[in-house]
């Protein structure tokens, strides 16, 4: 699986639970595969990094009702790879 195709199979578990919005993809083919996207659900911000060069990916979320530019992103969770994720996580923190 690489980024994309996570994207895709993250954002069809986010449609059965939530109402969201994609607010930032950066996907770097040529870079291990790297990626990072954002998504706004219930005035949170959720952000995945993955680094495609050790195969790691992170969850962090931001405070309710903070502008994105103005957000800090707290650090949840770590997995050891794209298909490890966990929509619960998301769930439990939104």
């Amino acid at each position: 699986m690489n980024f994309l195709d996570f994207k895709d199979n993250l954002e069809s578990k986010l449609k059965k639970k939530f109402k969201f919005e994609l607010w930032e993809l950066s996907y770097t083919p040529y870079s291990f595969g790297s990626g990072v996207i954002v998504y706004r659900i219930n005035g949170k911000f959720i952000k995945y990094i993955f680094d495609g060069k050790d195969n790691i990916l992170e969850l962090h979320i931001s405070g309710k009702h903070k502008k994105y530019s103005e957000c800090k992103f707290n650090f949840l969770k770590s997995y050891a790879n794209l298909n490890s994720f966990e929509i619960k996580d998301v769930e439990n923190n939104s």
